[in-house]
């Protein structure tokens, strides 16, 4: 072989290397839950490049199948139906576990109790299940409580609201010390983003996120927490809310500025959202509660399918200002803008146009309402 043709096939090659993509192996999700029969499992995560994704597939005698890709490591929910029971099946409690390409995730679990089922396969969810064990104490006095509200006379509510936030506090600071601890798992920076922040104020989310080694700082979600984060700067207490401007589900054009000397309630919500759903009962409470002293809930969906947001509406008889954030805007830009994170949030906004606070839970508005309003 002379030298001028080695010389092109050593070019040829080279161009060939430097053009292959990397290769993405598919994740896989097998696994069998009793009870179930021959019905479905749904499978509901976001994905970035694709938003709201809910896969179904058949299950035969319980056992399922699930396997693509995914852009990034993503938590997950997993539902099933049952060819032996007519109870709801979105009233479950879901199933949460994270979905990594290249691993396959094992689920056993029984119908109804998805969300004490065993998850095996895939780094994130083995340190997952770590933070769990640290936690369960802690989640265990919160779930009681929780279950206690629920009957309990007015007389007992305030104590036990007390107990509540005192027992989140406590959650809160041990998975910040989890955080510390584990400053090489990616499920830190999860954590930052998807826990710590929603429940303390920025200097705490800083302290987390500069807790995290580089090499995870670098990973899709350091990135994407990083982004968050100097966001945030913008949209912590006492900052300015962004105005806006969308039309209403009746048509009429609603801006956040008209609004200016009242105090404001934005809920971010959607129809799929469960809790949401429950939350629009006492949303219609607190709307009727105060209406006649100056304040507004603007109620903001994250449904991309209109009519089911529409539905959703009328089903829940969903008082005050209601508007789409995917209206004629197929980025959902007003949700960005106040950085929403998760389903559902409420941003108090001040008669001056202030963010007084976020909240997760209509329970703590109406205690903050209580103190500013009576």
């Amino acid at each position: 072989m002379d030298f001028k043709r080695s010389l092109f096939l050593i070019l040829l090659l080279n161009s060939f290397i430097s053009n292959a993509q990397p290769v993405i192996y598919p994740y896989k999700i097998k696994g069998h839950i009793d009870g179930v029969g021959d019905s479905k499992a749904y499978l509901f995560f976001y994905d970035k490049n694709r938003g709201l994704r809910i896969d179904s597939t058949d299950t035969q005698g319980g056992d399922f199948v699930f396997s693509s890709v995914v852009a990034e490591p993503v938590m997950a929910y997993l539902l099933t139906k049952s060819a032996y029971y007519s109870s709801n099946y979105k009233k479950q409690t879901p199933l949460r576990f994270f979905i990594e390409n290249g691993y396959t995730i094992e689920i056993y679990g029984r119908y109804g109790q998805l969300d004490k089922a065993q998850v095996q396969g895939g780094e994130i969810n083995a340190d997952y299940a770590r933070y769990q064990n640290s936690t369960q104490i802690i989640n265990g006095k919160i779930s009681i409580i929780n279950t206690q509200l629920k009957t309990a006379e007015a007389d007992d509510r305030t104590q036990l609201l007390n107990d509540l936030s005192a027992a989140n506090s406590k959650l809160i600071e041990q998975t910040v010390q989890f955080i510390k601890k584990n400053p090489d798992d990616l499920l830190s920076a999860w954590l930052t983003g998807n826990v710590v922040a929603e429940h303390f104020p920025l200097a705490r989310v800083e302290e987390c996120y500069y807790a995290l080694s580089a090499e995870v700082k670098q990973t899709s979600w350091g990135k994407k927490l990083s982004a968050q984060f100097f966001s945030d700067k913008t949209m912590h207490k006492g900052s300015k809310a962004p105005d806006f401007s969308k039309k209403g589900v009746d048509g009429k054009d609603v801006y956040l500025s008209g609004y200016r000397g009242k105090y404001v309630l934005l809920n971010f919500w959607s129809s799929w959202c469960e809790p949401c759903r429950s939350n629009n009962a006492q949303l219609n409470k607190l709307n009727e509660e105060y209406k006649d002293k100056n304040f507004q809930v603007i109620n903001i969906s994250l449904d991309s399918d209109l009519d089911q947001w529409v539905k959703a509406i009328r089903a829940d008889q969903l008082k005050g200002v209601n508007l789409n954030a995917f209206f004629k805007d197929k980025e959902g830009k007003l949700a960005v803008s106040y950085n929403v994170r998760s389903l559902p949030e409420q941003i108090l906004i001040s008669p001056e146009g202030n963010i007084i606070e976020r909240f997760t839970a209509t329970e703590k508005t109406r205690n903050k309402l209580n103190s500013l309003l009576k």
